[in-house]
């Protein structure tokens, strides 16, 4: 193996090398903006989970809420119902005895 040969060996390996370091340069930014493509969708995910969490606390508030007011409405409508049932039985006993 002659100098010159010994020279084109060593240019192609450097040409190789920069090739390489090129390529590894291209794989590590491909990586870094598919890193930061899936931070920004976790991070969406994240809001909308959040956001989801709110709606759940606020829907569950909502049916309590709802539960209370027809409970209350069954107690007054039950209490209204059973005096009138009462003042219905003394108009009766009221009219049985001739008052």
């Amino acid at each position: 193996m002659n100098e010159d040969q010994a020279l084109l060996i060593s240019e192609q390996l450097g040409r190789l090398k920069d090739n390489i370091d090129a390529r590894f340069q291209k794989i590590e930014a491909a990586i870094g903006h598919q890193v930061a493509l899936d931070n920004e969708r976790l991070g969406s995910i994240r809001g909308e989970l959040v956001d989801l969490k709110e709606a759940v606390k606020d829907h569950e508030q909502r049916i309590r809420s709802a539960t209370d007011g027809v409970t209350q409405f069954k107690v007054f409508s039950g209490l209204a119902n059973g005096g009138s049932g009462i003042l219905s039985i003394i108009a009766l006993i009221k009219s049985f005895f001739g008052g």
